[in-house]
């Protein structure tokens, strides 16, 4: 670890701004691939030290050295914060502590490749008959982290992360495919812990109901139909959602005079044990906290400590080391409810159901949201008539949160990089009455 005391030269070095700090960053990455005519292996192990310095502006300034870089560093951080408008943060209290987020199975290569090859013959094993072509990409990083402000914060948080992401190519007459990411904080035991008996049949059964499926009927394409949503097409509604209530790109108009259902609510929490989105403290040195962003009593917005500026404004969802942070969600998911999803389907005798998810787009201009599903089915007289791809489901964002009308009990979570930071997003099983489908 990089010697303390030259922390200390690096925070003189820049001690005339209103505020400074230095960060050691150390990062392992091991990137494990099995596809169906190669196997890759990606390793990679580094170093940072980062200095930043806010005063008429913000300066960030890294070095893969040590003591001779980290005050030239230090120096240009102060240099570069010295040109702006003036900017300030807004306080908190200082922060002590060391945390690190345990591995209860250290991640292994050789171990990993075994789990990997088992899951490979297990799914051809499901999919006997069909041409199958499964791809499994098991990626673990390991980030250590210690910073120390002008403020008296001293903090190092160490968190090991552990994915897989599993896509399958599958033809018979036709093609199909299907794919799922599963993750969160942790070794190997976070893999290992899966139901993967229920999670491959899963994929085997959307990637089948794939090679049968077509594109949603002209006649149809441009209605509205009731859609609902499973916990991933859920997640991605709630994360684009939690984009635009970004501070600093917040427009007020995209949320004003609309009602919403009593028991609808958009939370992000980095509190979650285990969850792939988790931290104790963001990349601010800010401890972190639950927020709920959407409810019936109103909107909160995600801070950092530049875009904090009303007594209600709460910072701690900083993300980023290497640039000015900006704020942005951890652990997003909408809130489950009360409704069994057994009574969200009975009650939808004429609708569509989503499945997967393929993309999700936001236009934060003007509000307006596109999810596309990796599948859905056609439910006409509470029946499935049809299993359609290609889908997209669009509307505005207030539109969207004012006609969801069934809410279940379950909730799952997907992990996902959102501009190089772990979040994860989710939530139950919900339903929207008279959304646009194309």
């Amino acid at each position: 670890m990089f010697g303390e005391g030259e922390f200390g030269l690096a925070l003189e070095a820049m001690k005339p701004a209103k505020y400074c700090d230095v960060r050691f960053l150390k990062e392992e990455v091991v990137e494990l691939g099995l596809r169906p005519e190669s196997e890759d292996l990606y390793e990679s192990r580094s170093d940072k030290i980062i200095c930043r310095s806010v005063d008429k502006g913000y300066g960030v300034a890294a070095t893969s050295s040590t003591a001779e870089g980290v005050i030239r560093a230090a120096r240009q951080a102060l240099a570069a914060s010295q040109h702006g408008p003036g900017i300030n943060l807004v306080p908190v209290p200082p922060q002590e502590g060391d945390r690190y987020h345990r591995e209860m199975k250290p991640f292994n290569i050789e171990e990993a490749r075994k789990l990997l090859k088992n899951l490979r013959e297990n799914l051809c094993n499901i999919m006997e008959g069909v041409t199958v072509r499964p791809e499994l990409i098991c990626s673990y990083t390991c980030i250590d982290s210690l910073l120390i402000t002008s403020e008296g914060t001293r903090i190092r948080e160490t968190v090991p992360r552990t994915d897989l992401t599993i896509y399958i190519a599958a033809k018979k007459a036709l093609q199909g495919f299907s794919g799922k990411v599963l993750g969160g904080i942790g070794g190997l035991e976070v893999l290992e812990e899966q139901q993967w008996d229920v999670v491959l049949r899963d994929l085997a059964g959307r990637a089948m109901d794939s090679m049968a499926s077509k594109p949603l009927p002209a006649f149809y394409r441009g209605s509205r139909f009731k859609v609902i949503l499973d916990s991933e097409g859920s997640g991605a509604l709630a994360h684009e959602i939690a984009h635009l209530l970004e501070a600093d790109i917040f427009q007020e108009n995209l949320f004003q005079d609309f009602k919403i259902a009593e028991d609808f609510a958009i939370v992000d929490d980095p509190c979650i044990p285990g969850s792939y989105g988790s931290f104790i403290w963001d990349d601010e040195g800010v401890k972190s906290g639950s927020k709920v962003l959407v409810s019936s009593a109103g909107i909160g917005l995600l801070h950092t400590r530049l875009t904090a500026r009303g007594e209600e404004d709460i910072p701690g969802n900083a993300h980023g080391v290497f640039h000015e942070p900006r704020p942005g969600p951890s652990n997003v998911f909408i809130k489950p409810s009360d409704w069994e999803v057994s009574e969200i389907f009975e009650e939808t005798s004429r609708g569509l159901y989503a499945r997967g998810l393929i993309r999700a787009e936001c236009d934060t201009s003007i509000g307006k949201i596109e999810i596309m599903p990796e599948i859905a089915y056609l439910i006409e007289k509470k029946e499935v008539k049809g299993k359609i791809r290609g889908l997209r489901i669009t509307g505005f964002v207030k539109e969207l949160i004012q006609k969801v009308d069934a809410i279940g009990k379950d909730i799952a979570l997907r992990p996902s990089i959102e501009k190089d930071f772990a979040i994860s997003e989710g939530g139950p099983h919900i339903r929207m009455d008279g959304v646009l489908c194309l």
